[in-house]
């Protein structure tokens, strides 16, 4: 080894003076790309579907002993604690070998918009829906109309048995009435929340 572009007046002295370098051919190769994320994440009565991306292979370009390590290249989604609803974000793309540990290579592209989509489980049923109004006046009649007429209940089988055994009509909802073309909120007990925009009459 030498120095380079020092001003005369300097001398230097390069310590160690040689070294060795071990130079490999350059490689590039295609590889599919799999999707990790944590199951643990998922909230109790909910599951995940297969995840999708917008990257399905990428290529890696490194020194021909680091791509001969390569077991695997994947999407890691980063998935929020508790998860109730279908994951959109970006993931990052890594070369991994068999022990997961991240392979010294380029990848191209890099990173990928990656969904995962999340709903509850279970069994379900589509039941009729049922009104009973609560908070209206004693000399005021109301007459209560909704465009939804069924609704869709989850639970385990047993839950649903009586429903499942013989129809009937769900009236474990609570209206509220406080005036006229308001917000009425339907709350039912069998993991079901629905917003309903109706003017009462």
């Amino acid at each position: 080894m030498q120095q380079d572009g020092l001003n005369k007046e300097i001398k230097a002295t390069i310590d160690p003076a040689t070294i060795t370098v071990n130079i490999q051919p350059r490689q590039t190769v295609s590889y599919p790309v799999k999707v990790n994320y944590d199951k643990g994440k998922i909230a109790e009565n909910y599951e995940a579907g297969t995840p999708t991306t917008d990257v399905t292979n990428v290529k890696a370009t490194g020194a021909q002993s680091e791509i001969a390590r390569i077991d695997r290249v994947v999407a890691e989604i980063n998935v929020p604690q508790n998860a109730k609803s279908t994951v959109n974000t970006q993931a990052v793309i890594e070369a991994l070998d068999k022990q997961g540990r991240t392979v010294n290579v380029i990848l191209t592209p890099s990173t990928t918009q990656a969904s995962l989509p999340v709903t509850a489980k279970g069994h379900s049923k589509r039941v009729a829906l049922g009104f009973r109004a609560k908070g209206g006046s004693d000399d005021q009649n109301y007459t209560i109309t909704s465009p939804t007429k069924k609704v869709r209940i989850f639970g385990t089988e047993t839950e649903l048995e009586p429903s499942i055994k013989s129809p009937w009509t769900l009236m474990s909802a609570t209206l509220r009435i406080k005036r006229p073309r308001q917000l009425v909120l339907i709350q039912t007990t069998r993991m079901l929340t629905e917003l309903i925009q109706q003017a009462l009459k």
